[in-house]
């Protein structure tokens, strides 16, 4: 049954008013009303959002159409996302609803007919010249990329075309036989593998800015439903004037129609909800609903089962996500009798249907009361997924190689990456990695080797120094760099050593309160939440102390992960301790705390300057005697009178904050009790220790879902740009940062936006602030009381609010990468669409140190972007700050990944574990073996084909490749498939003990040096005597293979054969 059946129908063939209060109520009336394609008009984004959100789990069909933003005095302008995402909108509308703010009635956009017109529908066998294809791509606003990855891009390849058409849930892959479709497959965007055949693919345009204007939105629906009507001209009366005043300044731009033809068209609304029981027109039939608001029941849930049994005469119900709801268990245990899913709801007794639903009602008037879960308890429960394995993390997977770049060779040193060429040598071609060495020196790599090649990271580029080929000097820089890695890695395997034998307290495993709290979280968790979560308590639940490093993005869901830890440590009577930069991010997290934790018996106390003194003392009194559980400080948190009773859980976040002093008291503690450091951007030595693997490292690389990148901007200060900035996020009923991070002179910044913005509410906020008047502002800006909040960097970490979407940082040129990453982090947390203005002096230019530093933040507007900030900060910070003076020499001389190599291999050593540096042998041959450039032209996808293949190790690798790759780029051309065999034989050869392969009259194998076959082996091989294999002994000890014919499949199978020894085969006869 829906539960909107239970409500009264109105007269279709009447106008109504509808006066109603409670939300959800609205929309239940709303789902009755609907019954082919209408539009609903509301005020704003927020309420669109929210009939949305609530038409959808009431089944109806529903749609919400993104509207068109203006940008830089009179343009109008919206981010990509946005108008593919309208794109896709117009494509799916066939019925149902189509929700549109007042703001979308404004501009025209094609006609249902006009965009219909431009559909292509292709089949099997269907006919369509490929160039035709392309410039319909073009003409229609895809955009071409090296791949496929996002909604409105295609690639081309040869005879396969994929795109990505706007709505779609994955992108299509179309194979071409002339003119010919000869396959069609659905693929998946991450590993550009194909999911499934398809028999039929629907094209339909990307955006909507090339085609025919010739219509409004109320052209593609049979009736308008107006929400708020007063509100809605209000609004739109508002964005008229501004809209013609920037008109006046850019008159062309489109102008957009006026209030009156819009008042006129919501005469034609069939349906008008009134929230505010305001007198409308005449001429519609007023039904008025006396409803209210069910109460807050969270936190008391007596009160609700008090309610149910009073309200006997009610059709109680009850919504909830999923039978797991633990709301049922509750239930049984106060002996409430209720029903799951009845026909109909009974008075007596308490119906229970599946929904998200958010809000409840009490609707006197037909006697029904509905409740929700989440007003009872807020939370969902989420399923967990299976045990993880953590993954590994280098530079290289995060750094594109291109030319020009510098780059390392382990053996070779520095020199410049000249692209990949392709060279014929003795009667075969093969693709090389070009790279010039000081003076005119160059040298050809094998694509093979491509494993020894890393991206140079660990200078500025104008001082970086390249290597003299057959010099002396790289290796006498790798020495002294191996100096200096001992020296360092005995001082940090001191630490590592004593965390290592340290026996730290193993904490019990989860409890169902655990279960229950983590039921509780109100969002979906993504895998790496869940992942970070799993490994976090298993460190907790070893007797080494934990020492582990969480890093993702701002507003990837750190706090949460560290908050189960939190709760963990309390449920085995452990105290912890949040350990934080600020006082705002103090209160934050206490704030956050508080709610989180209400429902268990949790004490919580912040310690910061702003704690009074006789509360203070209560807390230090507190922590001594174990009545607080958990302590959320400043560094404050380290007074000499600051005593736990039994602490078990130190957290610190954004650790690169603190002092040189503090970071010494951290340090101590990491030895001694479980240790969780949380960060977005690391400072690079916390990075540097994670990835050297002296440190544990947890990675949040997934946003949240309904995120959209940040919209970052670099400009000149205008006050026509700010005044316009500003101006659009109160339109949208949003909240603005401003920053200045000068406290002389923010009086006189702030009288400039009072004049600019008489209106609204603009306070300031500064770390001089007396503390009370700090705090109250915060909490203000909070609540949505103040409209601006012109600030310092005080709000750099700690503020989360998702209604704050517009950032402007005035003399952004001063400012660090990391601490501006910061700053943008504080917009952008809900799924509205987020802009980020780093505004320099109108007069004067920028240093290039600067330059760079702004142009790093925008091109990494996409989530997860800290991880490639710190590192890019690396390179325009040089390495002085990263691991200190005495070993930035070695840093910058080797680069930084050759570092970290060295670097963990002597960390596995001393640990007494032995590592291979490299596996894989060298293969001599007059095999031809590259990929040709009309297979793949694009130097990037050859480079990351080139990166796979190279990491062949097993038959199924090999197998798994010739799969993926026939599937992306068609079939395989002779010469590639010869590349993958080598790679594999490569691979099987090292891994066998050979270090050179030599197919030259006979195979030879020559055995390395430095793990050479192991002697069983030899013994077997020794005893089976195959035919035409011997052991030659001399300088170079080889196995020698007679072969009449020397094929890299026949070698390969040859090896094969051979490794079979290893475990008691005899060897084929075909050796």
């Amino acid at each position: 049954m829906k539960i909107s059946t239970l409500l009264p129908i109105f007269p279709k063939e009447q106008n109504v008013q509808l006066d109603v209060v409670s939300e959800s109520l609205d929309s239940l009336f709303l789902s009755r009303a609907l019954d082919k394609k209408a539009l609903l008009v509301v005020p704003n984004l927020l309420s669109a959002q929210r009939f949305y959100e609530e038409l959808s789990q009431m089944g109806v069909v529903v749609y919400l159409l993104p509207e068109k933003e203006s940008l830089f005095h009179g343009v109008f302008y919206s981010s990509e996302e946005q108008l593919l995402e309208r794109s896709a909108v117009l494509k799916e509308f066939d019925e149902g609803i189509l929700i549109s703010s007042v703001k979308g009635l404004a501009l025209s956009l094609p006609s249902r007919e006009s965009f219909r017109k431009e559909e292509l529908i292709f089949t099997l066998d269907s006919q369509m010249d490929r160039e035709s294809l392309l410039d319909y791509l073009v003409k229609m606003g895809y955009e071409r990329q090296e791949t496929t990855e996002k909604w409105g891009h295609f690639s081309v390849r040869g005879d396969i075309c994929d795109l990505f058409v706007p709505g779609e849930i994955y992108p299509f892959r179309l194979e071409f036989f002339g003119d010919e479709i000869d396959g069609m497959r659905s693929f998946e965007t991450e590993s550009q593998r194909s999911i499934e055949n398809l028999e039929e693919v629907k094209i339909f345009p990307a955006l909507e800015e090339n085609l025919s204007k010739d219509a409004y939105v109320e052209d593609w629906v049979e009736d308008i439903f107006v929400y708020d009507e007063l509100g809605c001209i209000n609004r739109y009366g508002d964005y008229y004037k501004d809209s013609l005043l920037q008109w006046e300044n850019s008159p062309e731009a489109a102008l957009p129609r006026s209030p009156a033809i819009i008042e006129e068209l919501f005469t034609k609304s069939r349906l008008v909800i009134n929230p505010h029981h305001q007198p409308l027109s005449k001429n519609r039939l007023l039904l008025s609903v006396d409803s209210r608001r069910n109460i807050d029941y969270r936190g008391k849930l007596s009160n609700f089962f008090e309610d149910v049994r009073k309200r006997v005469e009610f059709k109680q119900i009850l919504l909830i996500p999923s039978s797991e709801s633990p709301l049922l268990s509750e239930l049984k245990r106060e002996e409430i009798v209720y029903e799951i899913e009845p026909q109909e709801p009974k008075k007596g007794r308490l119906s229970i249907y599946f929904s998200s639903l958010s809000k409840g009602f009490v609707y006197d008037k037909e006697a029904i009361a509905l409740y929700t879960q989440a007003e009872l308890i807020g939370g969902i429960k989420r399923k967990m997924l299976p045990h993880f394995q953590e993954n590994t993390l280098s530079i290289s997977s995060f750094m594109d190689l291109k030319i020009g770049d510098y780059v390392v060779h382990r053996y070779h040193g520095i020199g410049r990456y000249g692209g990949v060429v392709q060279k014929e040598i003795e009667g075969r071609t093969r693709d090389y990695l070009e790279i010039a060495y000081r003076g005119s020196d160059v040298l050809y790599i094998p694509s093979d080797q491509l494993g020894m090649i890393q991206r140079y990271v660990g200078s500025d580029a104008k001082t970086v120094a390249l290597s003299k080929l057959g010099s002396q000097d790289w290796k006498r820089k790798k020495e002294r760099a191996k100096k200096g890695i001992e020296d360092l890695t005995e001082q940090l395997l001191e630490l590592y050593a004593k965390r290592e034998s340290a026996q730290g307290y193993s904490f019990s495993p989860d409890t169902p309160w655990q279960q229950q709290f983590e039921l509780d979280f109100p969002y979906e968790e993504t895998p790496d939440q869940l992942r970070a979560v799993e490994v976090m308590k298993m460190d907790m639940e070893s007797p080494r102390p934990m020492d582990r490093l969480l890093l993702g993005d701002v507003g990837f869901g750190k706090t949460e992960v560290a908050l189960r830890g939190i709760f963990k440590a309390a449920m085995d009577s452990k105290q912890s301790v949040l350990l934080v930069p600020t006082t705002v991010l103090c209160q934050q997290h206490f704030e956050t705390m508080r709610s989180r934790f209400r429902d268990y018996p949790i004490k919580i106390a912040a310690l910061s300057r702003l704690t009074a003194p006789s509360e203070k003392e209560a807390i230090l009194k507190g922590l001594a005697q174990g009545s607080i559980d958990v302590l959320v400080g400043t560094h404050m948190v380290f007074g000499k009178h600051v005593s736990f009773k039994d602490l078990g859980l130190f957290i610190i976040d954004e650790e690169q904050r603190f002092g040189v002093l503090d970071k010494e008291k951290i340090r101590r503690l990491r030895t001694q009790v479980d240790t969780l450091s949380l960060s977005a951007t690391p400072i690079p030595r916390t990075l540097h220790l994670s990835l050297g693997g002296i440190r544990d490292l947890s990675l949040l690389r997934e946003a949240p879902r309904n995120r959209f990148p940040i919209q970052t901007y670099i400009a000149r200060r205008d006050e026509g740009l700010i005044r316009e900035a500003i101006l659009r996020e109160l339109e949208r009923e949003g909240q603005i940062y401003y920053i200045y991070n000068r406290i002389s002179g923010m009086e006189e910044v702030q009288a400039k936006l009072r004049k600019l913005f008489p209106d609204i509410s603009i306070a300031s906020a500064h770390g001089r602030m007396d503390r009370r008047r700090l705090e109250q502002t915060m909490l203000d800006f909070r609540e949505g009381k103040i409209d601006l909040l012109l600030s310092t960097t005080i709000v750099e970490t700690g503020m989360d609010i998702s209604n704050v979407n517009t950032l402007i940082v005035e003399n952004a040129q001063n400012f660090g990468l990391s601490q501006l990453y910061q700053l943008r982090g504080r917009v952008g947390r809900s799924d509205r669409l987020a802009y980020a203005y780093l505004l320099y002096p109108a007069q004067g230019e920028l240093t290039e140190e600067a330059k760079t530093r702004l142009d790093t933040l925008r091109e990494f507007t996409e989530f997860g972007s800290g991880f490639k900030i710190a590192l890019r900060d690396m390179e325009i910070r040089g390495s002085g700050s990263i691991l200190g003076s005495d070993q930035s020499g070695h840093f910058v001389d080797i680069g930084y990944e050759l570092y970290m190599e060295m670097l963990k291999e002597k960390a596995q050593e001393l640990r007494g574990n032995k590592t291979k540096i490299n596996t894989r042998a060298q293969i001599q041959s007059d095999v031809s073996a590259y990929i040709p450039s009309k297979y793949i032209e694009a130097e990037e996808t050859k480079m990351e084909l080139y990166r796979k293949i190279n990491r062949i190790e097993s038959r199924e690798d090999l197998a798994d490749l010739e799969e993926e790759v026939t599937d992306r780029f068609g079939t395989m051309p002779p010469v590639v498939e010869e590349l993958l065999l080598i790679s594999y034989l490569s691979s099987l050869a090292g891994r066998m003990g050979f270090s050179d392969v030599i197919l030259q009259k006979g195979l030879k194998l020559y055995f390395d040096e430095s793990h050479p076959p192991g002697v069983e082996w030899l013994q077997r091989l020794h005893k089976a005597s195959p035919p035409g294999v011997q052991i030659r002994a001399g300088a170079r000890p080889f196995l020698f293979i007679q072969q009449e014919e020397l094929t890299i499949e026949k070698t390969v199978r040859a090896l094969e054969s051979l490794e079979k020894l290893g475990e008691g085969a005899s060897p084929k006869e075909e050796m």
